[in-house]
């Protein structure tokens, strides 16, 4: 298996409590409202030694997969790449060769009213992708950093 999962529910609090803190402090604050949270971890390396240059890859599929089957179930789960990296490694002694990927936040939907204010207006207000010229070429690179739109 090219994947781990750390699983923590509020049934044990000081484990919840554990994961919870290596998240940051703004991801902290509205996490701790769900039952479960998740920490996925990436093995980096194949048995022999070789290097596993699609180790994330394999993390997103799997977790798509439970990303999935947790909709079908009326949960939600939202990623969160804001977490102490170096903080979930010594933790949970995670050896170098597997490299903490994600925290996922497991539970059910709130009332986005209940949001502080600018958590609020980012849930409710109006999703916007980019366009798919931003995003797919057939023949050259794009030229794309973070700050497009």
């Amino acid at each position: 298996m090219h994947l781990q999962v750390l699983v923590s529910t509020k049934a044990e609090p000081t484990e919840y409590n554990r994961l919870l803190s290596t998240l940051v402090e703004f991801n902290q604050g509205w996490a701790k409202a769900a039952p479960v949270l998740i920490l996925a971890v990436a093995k980096l390396h194949f048995d022999d030694g070789k290097p596993n240059r699609h180790a994330f890859h394999d993390v997103g599929l799997a977790l798509e997969n439970l990303v999935l089957q947790a909709t079908t179930l009326g949960l939600s789960v939202h990623q969160a790449a804001g977490f102490d990296v170096e903080k979930a490694r010594k933790e949970y002694k995670i050896p170098s060769d597997y490299e903490p990927a994600t925290v996922l936040v497991v539970g059910y939907a709130g009332d986005p009213q209940t949001l502080p204010n600018g958590l609020r207006d980012r849930e409710l207000g109006p999703r916007t992708r980019k366009s798919l010229e931003r995003t797919f070429s057939r023949r050259t690179w794009l030229n794309c950093c973070h700050t497009c739109s």
